[in-house]
């Protein structure tokens, strides 16, 4: 009795482990090539390929580098060499701090934003928006 007792309890510490990994899970890492690694601020770590890159962490390739992340839909970021970006999977946003990007989004999900520079594109189905902000104003005010 005891040990199914124990068996049954460690049987619903593992789904509600399983649960709460779901519910913050992030933007997964699918594909790497060459010299990847995952920033938040100062801190950087290498990246591979089943890595959780949250909200506010950044992909940043080297040369001939190379980085897919999926999220929970059908929303796909391919990040190129020498490249720094951040996915905001909730906010639907792509960050491009420098190089390239590749997005292929489901337009079944909603808009998809863009920011780069002070410019912000906003992707809603087979229409572009692009919002240039003057300089000194702040970005996050258009959400």
């Amino acid at each position: 009795m005891r040990q199914i007792l124990c068996s049954l309890a460690g049987m619903w510490l593992v789904m509600v482990g399983a649960r709460a990994e779901e519910t913050n899970a992030g933007v997964r890492i699918t594909a790497v090539r060459n010299q990847v690694e995952k920033s938040t601020g100062a801190t950087n770590h290498p990246a591979d390929v089943g890595h959780v890159v949250q909200s506010g962490e950044a992909v940043t390739t080297g040369s001939q580098g190379l980085v897919e992340m999926k999220g929970q839909g059908d929303t796909t970021v391919r990040v190129g060499e020498k490249s720094k970006v951040s996915y905001d999977e909730k906010q639907r946003t792509v960050q491009v701090d420098q190089g390239t990007v590749l997005i292929h989004a489901d337009p079944k999900e909603g808009p998809m934003k863009v920011q780069s520079g002070g410019m912000t594109l906003q992707v809603d189905g087979d229409q572009i928006r692009v919002l240039e902000k003057p300089k000194g104003e702040d970005s996050k005010k258009d959400k």
